[in-house]
């Protein structure tokens, strides 16, 4: 092997898509791309309606990034989702990219000396197992969410072939990363033959996007949430305890301005409209739109997925790592997170000293933070509202030294 790495970055999950698993994977092709003594070709998809695409996996090359054009139509999708379920969750909504994996492989110029794959969604991970087996070359497996041992609810998962597919990849990959130290135990728990392989790369921000946000005050203390809301992350006990507030001390509580910015599902719009007196809906914003607001507010607010009741019965903690911290940490400001405890999420604001976890059914907790909200606003207490922390250790620059370290450890 030459000094120059020649890495295959495999993720399914890559812009010019928005979700923040692509946001997160951009983060890392920027520091891999920065890199003179390192050579990066990409293998993502590119969502098509066509219905040649329908019928026809087909792949094509984009400079240096190889696309697997992926049938994608939401009435399609919706239903596959009411008549088949089950065909969404083999093992995921991508699965069919998956086929396209040799045509990839023939759009390669030159053998990589490693493979990086990005999951979810899973369907990368199983790209990047049939690639690496035919280039017989080493294999670093990200696993941003655990897959068949997660802690959210699951319907009708498949969870034989869901076992079995997750045990060849971990038995396949040559190391495994995780974003989560929680994930990650309970993985080298269930594997323990494998948990030498296993190392904890957390999600990542740009350190490019900080810049100093001195706060100062103003005649509101601005509450922002930005960020997808499924069911699953609903506001819905927030709002409950503000509404609480807002009845208890009317006087705090008109200081307050609420705002949402973010994609949100029928459930969640209809249970936002109902707190229209209290709250401002901005609806899906970009990027650029939501770090805007981030920077503006006076405190971020993270809402953490709800647990299935089986993790709950056994009181295991929420292990999911947000990147929506991260984005958080370079604005600058405190967060109140409504999460489980001993969550990654509450874990990470103790650790930084950047804010507030409480439970979601611990209305009294929260309104009692958001008393301590309001008192250091009318105290005008800047070090309460200007949250600056290094957090180098979570920066792309520095975590992707750290994969490329472990990557040449693997080249050969």
């Amino acid at each position: 092997m030459s000094d120059n790495l020649n890495i295959l970055f495999v993720s399914i999950a890559f812009p010019p898509k928005t979700d923040a698993e692509s946001l997160q994977a951009s983060k890392v092709y920027k520091y891999l791309t920065k890199r003179s003594d390192i050579s990066t070709t990409v293998v993502t998809t590119r969502n098509s309606s066509s219905v040649k695409a329908m019928f026809r996996v087909d792949v094509q090359l984009n400079s240096s990034c190889i696309e697997i054009v992926n049938f994608k139509s939401k009435l399609f999708d919706a239903i596959k989702v009411r008549l088949i379920p089950e065909l969404m969750l083999f093992p995921d909504i991508e699965s069919r990219a998956i086929k396209g994996w040799k045509k990839a492989a023939q759009l390669i110029d030159k053998k990589p000396d490693v493979i990086i794959s990005r999951s979810f969604p899973i369907s990368s991970a199983l790209i990047a197992q049939k690639l690496s087996k035919y280039f017989d070359v080493p294999w670093v497996a990200q696993m941003s969410d655990p897959w068949v041992l997660s802690s959210l609810p699951q319907k009708r998962y498949p969870k034989k072939w869901s076992k079995r597919k997750e045990r060849e990849i971990i038995q396949a990959a040559d190391v495994l990363t995780y974003t989560s130290k929680i994930t990650m135990n309970k993985y080298a728990k269930e594997y323990s033959g494998d948990a030498g392989k296993m190392v904890y790369v957390p999600n990542v921000y740009d350190p490019e996007h900080r810049s100093e946000n001195v706060w100062l005050k103003k005649d509101k203390i601005r509450i922002v949430f930005t960020g997808t809301m499924p069911e699953s992350r609903s506001p819905k006990d927030f709002m409950l305890a503000f509404r609480d507030f807002s009845e208890k001390s009317p006087d705090k509580a008109k200081d307050f301005s609420l705002e949402f910015a973010g994609q949100a599902s029928r459930e969640v719009r209809k249970e936002l409209s109902k707190f229209d007196d209290l709250l401002l809906y901005h609806g899906p914003v970009s990027f650029k739109e939501s770090v805007a607001l981030q920077r503006q507010a006076d405190l971020l607010l993270l809402v953490d997925n709800k647990i299935s009741d089986e993790f709950k019965i056994n009181d295991e903690p929420y292990e999911f790592f947000p990147s929506k911290i991260l984005d958080y940490i370079v604005a600058e400001r405190p967060v109140l997170a409504i999460t489980e405890k001993n969550s990654m999420s509450s874990s990470i604001l103790d650790e930084f000293e950047i804010g507030a976890s409480l439970e979601p059914h611990d209305r009294s907790g929260i309104i009692k933070e958001l008393e301590n909200v309001w008192a250091s606003w009318s105290k005008n207490d800047e070090v309460f509202f200007h949250r600056k922390t290094s957090a180098d250790f979570f920066s792309a620059k520095y975590q992707v030294c750290r994969l490329v370290k472990i990557m040449r450890g693997l080249a050969r």
